[in-house]
């Protein structure tokens, strides 16, 4: 009884609203580029590295881990002599 209300709900109440299916895929597009975003905040020098690497294999989970890990490493400073 309980599991059909349950799945009764899931089906037909959740993200019925658009605005809630728009603030929702919003959040997850921000979340899937957060070590593109890192990277490009930190300047990293390979910056575009990371975010093609993030935009094709982010997906798997261990490519956004990796892209994560990437973004937060250190990064080349400029010596001028």
């Amino acid at each position: 009884m309980m599991l059909n209300y349950i799945v009764e709900y899931s089906t037909n109440d959740l993200f019925n609203n658009p605005k809630d299916n728009v603030f929702f895929i919003s959040i997850g597009i921000f979340i899937y580029f957060i070590p593109s975003i890192i990277a490009t905040k930190r300047e990293h020098h390979n910056k575009v590295a990371i975010t093609v690497f993030n935009l094709l294999l982010g997906w798997t989970g261990l490519g956004w881990i990796l892209a994560l890990v990437w973004s937060i490493t250190m990064t080349h400073k400029n010596i001028n002599n």
